[in-house]
């Protein structure tokens, strides 16, 4: 299976490759148009339909996208998320407090 990793995930690609799945992330296989400071959303379905490949996103814009076109995708959740997962993790590293 292709995983295709949208500017906002970037950061997973070596964890997902050392993990063995195929990864690409946007930046590295779609050219930004001339004056543009990010890849468009156009881009990353047309990339992700012709490669057969499930987009990995944070942007919610994006993620509707895929949903209307039937495009695999896995929405990594908002901030808001992503600080209840630290939270709940941190809490659960109370008990080391004499190593922290």
């Amino acid at each position: 299976m292709k995983v295709l990793l949208d500017e906002n995930c970037q950061s997973l690609k070596p964890f997902l490759s050392d993990l063995s799945w195929e990864v690409v992330a946007v930046k590295d296989v779609i050219d930004r148009k001339a004056g543009s400071s990010g890849v468009s959303d156009d881009q990353v379905l047309i990339y992700a339909i012709e490669k057969k490949a499930v987009i990995v996103t944070k942007d919610n814009g994006l993620k509707i996208r895929c949903f209307n076109k039937s495009i695999p995708f896995i929405d990594l959740g908002s901030p808001e998320q992503e600080a209840a997962i630290v939270s709940r993790k941190l809490k659960e590293m109370q008990s080391w407090k004499e190593y922290l």
